[in-house]
């Protein structure tokens, strides 16, 4: 009867310890449980001012950061629009039609008299601009061109000093203008050229006229090419 109540204190002993190691592991366990919650706290509030709102300072960093992208949008259109207008101006360089011809005294000499008009008789030419028939190169659109001459003379006129050539212009209306005049000798195969960029209408005829008898060899050349299709009203050039 002794050892049945010993055995059944010894029993209560071993619950009652086992109940306070429990109690024990819990109390251990919801403190550092606890302790794990405010590592999130801060981050939370760091970012975020009383009430769960963002602070001024971070209000103000959005604020700059809005502006400067802002800006970045800003620079973009300007870019935008810049690459447009050199789009417009390839589109209309392409657009412009190719004229250009050479014409030139090869190996044979062209003899002329004085107010004749000199013609080259060997050309290349597109959009068929110059009449090796006439020595005539007639201008198809309006814009501006550089016209070039260069005279090599053989022989001239004895009551002449120099041969002179004169580069005319003729009108659509048929009125002549000169434009350039060339002055050449013939001491030791001298040579001379001229180069101009006039402003020139459709229609307009271009010719090299001599203004005395003359004889020109090989060497001498009557050249034009359009670099820019351009109508100008008014002595004013458009926007």
């Amino acid at each position: 009867m002794r050892q049945s109540r010993t055995d059944a204190g010894d029993t209560s002993t071993t619950m009652a310890n086992l109940l306070l190691v429990t109690i024990a592991f819990a109390v251990l366990l919801g403190s550092s449980f606890s302790e794990a919650r405010p590592s999130y706290q801060p981050y939370r509030s760091s970012r975020r001012g009383a009430g769960g709102n963002p602070d001024s300072r971070q209000l103000s960093e959005l604020k700059d950061m809005v502006s400067m992208l802002k800006g970045d949008v800003e620079e973009l259109k300007d870019m935008n629009t810049m690459l447009k207008e050199d789009v417009q101006d390839l589109k209309e360089a392409t657009d412009c039609p190719v004229v250009t011809f050479t014409a030139l005294i090869a190996s044979a000499t062209i003899v002329v008299s004085a107010d004749e008009t000199i013609v080259f008789p060997l050309a290349t030419s597109l959009n068929t601009a110059y009449d090796t028939t006439t020595g005539i190169f007639t201008t198809p659109v309006d814009g501006i061109y550089i016209i070039s001459i260069s005279i090599r003379p053989f022989d001239i006129d004895p009551t002449s000093e120099f041969a002179a050539v004169q580069l005319i212009k003729r009108f659509p209306d048929g009125s002549p203008a000169v434009i350039g005049r060339v002055i050449s000798s013939t001491d030791d195969f001298d040579m001379s050229s001229l180069v101009i960029n006039p402003y020139l209408e459709a229609g307009c005829e271009i010719f090299a006229r001599s203004e005395v008898d003359a004889s020109f060899s090989s060497g001498s050349i009557f050249s034009g090419v359009l670099i820019k299709q351009i109508t100008i009203v008014d002595n004013t050039l458009p926007v």
